[in-house]
């Protein structure tokens, strides 16, 4: 973990404090969660490395930190609650929209002309980042959704086959989203 300056888990399943990955509905998943956990856990036992989870349900990377929250709040809170911690915590109400507000805030910082003294400073030449390195348009994801759909992966939330996440639709709720985002950092 020492070579790591950050961990990043978005929606990534922990286990709970009886070591069992759950969904958000309490179904086990444990057989397909390889235990990326252990990466976190050392990480807090190194100053060097931080550590971020960004989760929407609860069981996710990083909820252990609002351990009582998910287990008062959120539906079956009591058998998913995650049991690892992070430096920081993203909520949001969907993981993806927690990513892109991050990855929108990296763009928002390497592109900011007040940072760029301090850039060239210490590293020399400074040049405006392109955005497509840290946030993917609205063209970008419906390919990727797309993508994952022609190989039978869906969305666990719907019934059937769908251009969706979370259970939401992709073109009426996602996209606006991600335009959102895209437009508060100028992209």
């Amino acid at each position: 973990v020492a070579k790591f300056d950050q961990l990043i888990a978005i929606e990534r399943a922990s286990p709970n404090p009886q070591g069992v990955y759950c969904t958000m509905s309490a179904r086990d998943i444990s057989e397909l969660c390889d235990p990326i956990e252990r990466w976190f856990r050392a990480a807090q036992q190194n100053s060097t490395t931080m550590t971020t989870g960004i989760g929407d349900g609860g069981n996710e990377v990083g909820m252990a930190n609002v351990h009582q929250h998910v287990i008062d709040f959120i539906p079956l809170g009591e058998k998913i609650v995650s049991s690892v911690h992070t430096d920081y915590l993203i909520t949001a109400a969907v993981s993806n929209w927690g990513g892109y507000a991050l990855a929108a805030s990296l763009y928002a910082l390497q592109a900011c002309q007040d940072h760029s003294y301090y850039k060239r400073f210490g590293l020399g030449e400074h040049a405006v980042p392109d955005p497509a390195h840290f946030l993917p348009s609205v063209e970008q994801e419906a390919k990727l959704l797309q993508h994952l759909n022609d190989l039978q992966i869906r969305d666990g939330r719907m019934p059937e086959q769908a251009m969706s996440v979370d259970g939401m639709l992709f073109h009426n709720i996602h996209a606006p989203r991600i335009t959102a985002i895209r437009a508060a950092v100028g992209i």
